[in-house]
């Protein structure tokens, strides 16, 4: 592989839209289910509950490890001089 091309990462606004979104379902979720949801039962709360910051936390991992390990723009000549 050549050593002449740029690979630039900048994901930082998908990193942050993902982390308000991991954090408003996180938030949000909970927050109706405890505001609203009187008929749903204990155990049924509870188990939404607990989903909804697991998968909220999930969300922000991943949009996070994704936004800090694939690049915005890969440039340059990649052809290996070798299998010329």
């Amino acid at each position: 592989m050549s050593n002449n091309g740029v690979v630039k990462f900048a994901g930082g606004t998908f990193r942050v839209l993902g982390l308000i979104g991991g954090l408003i379902f996180a938030i949000g979720v909970p927050f109706v289910v405890l505001k609203y949801g009187q008929i749903l039962g204990q155990a049924f709360s509870i188990t939404i509950v607990i989903g909804a910051v697991i998968i909220g936390g999930i969300v922000i991992l991943t949009t996070i490890f994704f936004g800090l390990v694939m690049p915005s723009s890969v440039g340059g000549n990649f052809v290996d001089k070798k299998d010329k």
